[in-house]
């Protein structure tokens, strides 16, 4: 499978990476040898790259995937790409929950180090503007976010910093044009081509190509809706991702992609970001070894004539 590079990390990432997040449901749960298969599918399909967080499962996805690993990942190496939620109740500084977050998720991964920590909260104008959103100011300024993140770098406990691409657009921006971090995971499908789309993701987008920064896509079928499925329970209940979006996109699916077979739905919806620069793999979930197979035959089929860039 293709790899591309994230910025200058020295960092290289499967075009397809696994996301191991509650959607799906496959890591979050406790089928011990479906997850199995399926993580040694990923890696025999060339897939070097894993997605994951402590608040998937209350920190089951990344217990699941570290066992997994320990047991299948001997021959090949393997990246993790982890992440932080940060509080403002509990009485922790921002700076210990980062720290003793990445020690927690290192216990349940079995790993010494990952590849890459993210951000996990909205980036806004004001505190908490959206649900657990943080400023540009508590992320750039002295002793803030990005220096506690870049503390853990410095002694080798990850080697990139990374961003989610929720919140405000001028905030998100802010901090992307610091160059302080390494990447962005966006929410990035085909209805985002729809003249009513939300302008977010595309105007993102364009700032990383201007800073540098590597986009890893997510939502790249819409929550499932983009290929017929209905909602997940995850769907149903989180505030990031609701069920209003969902409906929405499920509606404007239909009308997209009248006519089409699941095949068609796949393979468009995978080729969509990676045709786009500056994203370096897309992230998607699966619950089987057989809908893994049919994403990577997907992205076969568009290898040649509509994915590469440089």
């Amino acid at each position: 499978m293709q790899r591309r590079s994230i910025g200058q990390t020295g960092l290289s990432i499967s075009v397809i990476a696994m996301g191991c997040g509650p959607v799906s449901n496959l890591m979050t749960g406790t089928d011990t040898p479906r997850q199995l298969a399926v993580v040694r599918q990923a890696i025999a399909s060339g897939i070097n790259w894993f997605d994951t967080a402590p608040g998937y499962g209350d920190g089951q996805s990344e217990r699941s995937l570290g066992q997994c690993l320990a047991i299948c990942d001997t021959h090949v190496e393997t990246q993790i790409g982890t992440k932080v939620r940060l509080l403002r109740s509990g009485g922790e500084s921002f700076r210990e929950q980062i720290h003793g977050g990445l020690r927690r998720s290192l216990e349940r991964l079995g790993r010494s180090s990952v590849a890459l920590l993210q951000l996990h909260n909205a980036i806004t104008s004001e505190p908490g503007e959206q649900p657990f959103s943080v400023t540009p100011q508590e992320v750039l300024e002295p002793g803030g976010i990005a220096d506690s993140m870049d503390e853990l770098r410095e002694v080798g406990l990850i080697q990139a910093l990374g961003l989610t691409g929720t919140g405000c657009t001028a905030a998100l921006t802010n901090v992307l044009e610091s160059r302080r971090f390494h990447t962005i995971q966006l929410p990035l499908n085909l209805l985002h081509t729809l003249p009513d789309a939300d302008p977010q993701p595309m105007q993102i987008l364009a700032v990383c190509q201007a800073t540098g920064v590597s986009v890893l896509a997510i939502r790249i079928f819409a929550a499932g809706a983009l290929l017929g499925r209905p909602p997940s329970a995850h769907t149903l209940k989180t505030p990031f991702f609701p069920l209003s979006l969902y409906q929405r996109d499920s509606v404007q699916s239909v009308q997209m992609c009248e006519g089409w077979t699941l095949g068609e739905r796949l393979s468009r919806a995978v080729a969509f970001p990676l045709k786009r620069q500056p994203v370096a793999a897309a992230i998607a979930g699966w619950t089987s070894q057989t809908e893994l197979i049919e994403i990577t035959q997907s992205l076969q089929e568009n290898t040649n004539t509509h994915i590469h860039h440089k």
